[in-house]
Parts: C-alpha cells; sequence; structure tokens
C-alpha cells in the first residue's frame, strides 16, 4: 500500500525576515486510513418498496461504497446521480432492523471515478505525482501562510511540501502533487490568484494571494 508521505514544514516569519524549516512526523492513521481490501457492496435501509425509495437507496449506497475505495473522500454530487448506471445487481433484504438494499457496484467504474477527481483508490494513487515549483506572493503575515500550509496538508492530492527560501513576502515552494500545476490552481484559487498557471514552460507557479 502506497502511504501519503506529507512533510508539513513550519516558517517563523517574524517581521517576514527568516525562514526554518522543519519537518514533522507523518500521521499516517489520519492520512493513510486502513483498508481491507476492495468491496464494491451496501446495504442501506429501505424506506419502502417503491421506485422512487430504491433508487434512494441505491445512490446512499453508491456513497458508501465511493467513500470505502477513496479512503473517505466525498462523492461529487453528479456522480451520484450514476448509481443506476453503475450498479451490477441489487436485491432487497429484511433484518431486524427492517427492510433495506443491498447492492454490488461495477468495480471498473468506481475505481475510475475515484481515480478522476484525484483521490488514492484503496489506499494507493493510480497516477504519479508531479513535482510543481510554487512562488506564494504577498504573504503578509504567519497567519496567512499558516492557512494556505494547512490547506495543502489537508488535500490527499498533495504529497510532499518543502520550504525553498524566502524573500520579503515572496515564499517559495515545493510541491510534490497528483495532478501537477492545474491541481494546485483548483486547490488555492480561492485564496490565491495565478498569474501564469496557463504557462508550462514558467519555471515556477506565481499564486499571489488575496
Amino acid at each position: 500500500m502506497m502511504l501519503k508521505s506529507l512533510a508539513v514544514v513550519t516558517l517563523s516569519l517574524i517581521g517576514l525576515g527568516s525562514a526554518v524549516a522543519q519537518p514533522l512526523p507523518t500521521d499516517e492513521e489520519r492520512l493513510a486510513p486502513e483498508v481491507q481490501g476492495p468491496d464494491y457492496t451496501a446495504r442501506v435501509p429501505l424506506e419502502a418498496n417503491t421506485q422512487e425509495a430504491r433508487d434512494a437507496a441505491l445512490r446512499d449506497a453508491l456513497v458508501q461504497v465511493f467513500e470505502r475505495a477513496s479512503g473517505g473522500g466525498l462523492i461529487p454530487a453528479h456522480y451520484r446521480d450514476r448509481a443506476r448506471d453503475w450498479v451490477d445487481n441489487f436485491n432487497l433484504d429484511r433484518d431486524a432492523e427492517g427492510l433495506g438494499l443491498r447492492a454490488s457496484f461495477n468495480p471498473q467504474s468506481i475505481d475510475d471515478a475515484v481515480a478522476d477527481i484525484g483521490l488514492p483508490l484503496w489506499g494507493a494513487r493510480r497516477y504519479g505525482a508531479d513535482r510543481v515549483e510554487v512562488q506564494l506572493a504577498n504573504v503578509s503575515s504567519p497567519e496567512r501562510y499558516a492557512e494556505v500550509m494547512r490547506q495543502l496538508s489537508d488535500d490527499r492530492r498533495v504529497e510532499r511540501v518543502e520550504i525553498q527560501s524566502l524573500n520579503g513576502t515572496d515564499v517559495r515552494l515545493s510541491v510534490m502533487v497528483e495532478g501537477g500545476r492545474q491541481a494546485l490552481v483548483d486547490l488555492l484559487g480561492s485564496r490565491a490568484y495565478a498569474d501564469n498557471s496557463d504557462n508550462p514552460f514558467s519555471q515556477a507557479l506565481r499564486l499571489e494571494l488575496r
């Protein structure tokens, strides 16, 4: 199983005049949940034996399978409507808790959906990560820096973050991320403006904090 190895660095920004990089221990339990093995089935409660209730139960079952396959990732809303397309078979049963629906989903459909949005599949990544040099501009306070680093460390596509240098209010990072430059633009787009994201020949991706 490929475990996510993420080195989070801390930065001393007293007056934004010096930088100190310090690796922190990897929390493997948090970053790489234990996986029991591929299981594309789920059982969910069924409110009533009607077409509407069965469709709703299939969507709930798909959510369970997707989250299990991706290690806890959230399924995009537009994938929920594919439950009927991706289910191989389902049946109804009754236990002590009442009526339920048990569904088995097509493994290839689930695997492709998980990988297509950049999440680990059963604890491993389908595609390799790229190293991206990032220049963060307008880092005007330690709090702003910490927010960006926290967002990077919480994203499953990011495998490693290293600080390279500090120049005034600019911080230069080296990021190992699945999906490359575009993944970082998507991840940080809400808090930073990318002024050269469409130029693959630029030496570093420049992100200016808003």
